[in-house]
């Protein structure tokens, strides 16, 4: 069985801990409700959410075939070195687990191999990288929007007054 903390931390990464929490939670205080003694009802509480709450299966995925193979016929777009980084990355995100589409280029297939066999560095790495470029150009968007939004409100305040 696990440990307590294993078992915390496992629910809190499957997002279950508050539901689980308030299941043990619960039986605790049915067990102290028939007269259990605090500590083995602690302990019973515990084993039963760990029981009612098991970890989540995710089954593997493998690939079918290698890599390689999938696109040795393949004819890329681009081997020029022209293809962004930004569009290698996001085609990788979007092909992780099934490949939908065609590679732009041969450097996000080698992306793909290495991302399927470190996810968490992909993500961590590539895809928080790109997550801030998109944001920082959409909050600076958003600013350009308000600049021209004054610029026009200061321009009709000004042809309102020439009018006058």
């Amino acid at each position: 069985m696990e440990s307590k903390i294993e078992a915390t931390d496992r629910l809190r990464r499957e997002n279950r801990w508050d539901e689980a929490s308030r299941y043990r939670d619960e039986v605790r205080e049915q067990l102290r409700a028939n007269g259990v003694p605090s500590s083995e009802a602690s302990k019973q509480a515990w084993e039963a959410m760990c029981i009612t709450f098991p970890p989540i299966y995710v089954p593997a995925i493998e690939d079918p075939e290698p890599i390689e193979q999938m696109f040795k016929d393949f004819e890329f777009k681009s081997d020029s070195g022209s293809t962004s980084m930004v569009t290698q990355v996001m085609w990788t995100w979007n092909n992780l687990e099934k490949i939908s589409s065609d590679p732009p280029c041969r450097g996000a297939v080698g992306l793909l191999k290495w991302a399927r066999s470190n996810k968490s560095e992909f993500f961590k790495t590539f895809v928080a990288k790109v997550y801030d470029l998109y944001e920082n150009q959409r909050i600076r968007q958003q600013k350009n929007s308000n600049n021209y939004q004054k610029i026009f409100a200061a321009l009709e305040a000004f042809e309102a007054s020439c009018k006058k």
